[in-house]
């Protein structure tokens, strides 16, 4: 069968070659930051357009993965990290009240 068009071009690059290219490529800064920009006009836009239904799931699925997150953690936490993570809650909440009390003066 005889081939029809032009022939194909025969390939400059490597497979190696071609994912080094990429790889460095997707590291100028120039194409981060357009993709950043793209990545936030996306997110501002479909919130945007997010109704108020939608906008109550979104954030009851957020706060059941968070919960669910927290959960599997403190699963596999040893008894040691757990009084050092109660403690540092205990500070946390020390400090706070005393600033409270300060009429919220930072030190």
């Amino acid at each position: 069968m005889r081939k029809v068009g032009r022939p194909r071009k025969a390939r400059t690059q490597t497979p190696e070659e071609r994912k080094a290219y990429v790889r460095e490529y997707n590291q100028r800064p120039e194409v981060i930051e357009r993709r950043r920009a793209y990545q936030r006009d996306y997110y501002r836009r479909t919130r945007a357009e997010e109704t108020p239904e939608e906008l109550r799931e979104r954030l009851a699925y957020q706060r059941l993965r968070a919960r669910e997150y927290i959960a599997r953690r403190r699963a596999q936490e040893t008894p040691e990290e757990r009084e050092a993570r109660l403690a540092k809650n205990r500070e946390y909440g020390r400090h706070h009240r005393e600033r409270k009390r300060r009429g919220g003066v930072s030190i």
